[in-house]
């Protein structure tokens, strides 16, 4: 089982690495990975890069680490946009963190979902180009106790499908 993980990982990353246009044209994106503890480390790090814009869609979200460094960028006069899972957003964990980072002017939307669905999105998109993505929530479990992993992938293509993607998510009632 392994092994097959193993290959169908290596296979998404030859697939985001050899995206090709609508006109057939070869387009190389760069691709690094990240996976348990290195995955907090790589979030804040294209984080502190940014910009411009920084768009969030995230299931949870505990970490004031990141809310910290989402926070110090608004100050900086970037665009800071959150959409968390309202159910998830509701728990005694996360609702400090929502608290937090609204007390600092950033829009957290809270993704209302029918019954037993959630908003289960985990990525990043931050100035067009950039997208970090994987199983990694923002939480203190995915970063020391969980096998999690994080992509981040620079492709204006890439970043553009998930920047309308973010766009598109929004309350199913």
């Amino acid at each position: 089982m392994q092994k097959v993980c193993r290959i169908t990982f290596f296979l998404f990353v030859l697939l985001v690495s050899l995206e090709t246009t609508a006109a057939g044209h070869l387009v190389s994106a760069r691709v690094e990975t990240a996976f348990q503890e290195d995955c907090l480390k790589l979030v804040l790090k294209k984080i502190k890069n940014a910009r411009k814009e920084i768009l969030v869609a995230i299931f949870t979200f505990t970490l004031d680490d990141i809310a910290d460094e989402l926070i110090e960028k608004k100050k900086a006069g970037l665009t800071v946009l959150v959409k968390v899972d309202e159910h998830q957003a509701d728990s005694k964990y996360t609702k400090p963190i929502v608290k937090k980072l609204r007390n600092a002017k950033i829009q957290v939307k809270l993704i209302k979902m029918p019954a037993y669905k959630h908003m289960h999105h985990k990525f990043i998109v931050i100035d067009k180009k950039t997208v970090l993505t994987g199983s990694y929530n923002f939480t203190h479990s995915a970063t020391v106790s969980n096998w999690e992993n994080c992509v981040c992938i620079q492709s204006n293509i890439v970043a553009n499908r998930f920047h309308s993607e973010w766009q598109h998510i929004k309350d199913r009632n």
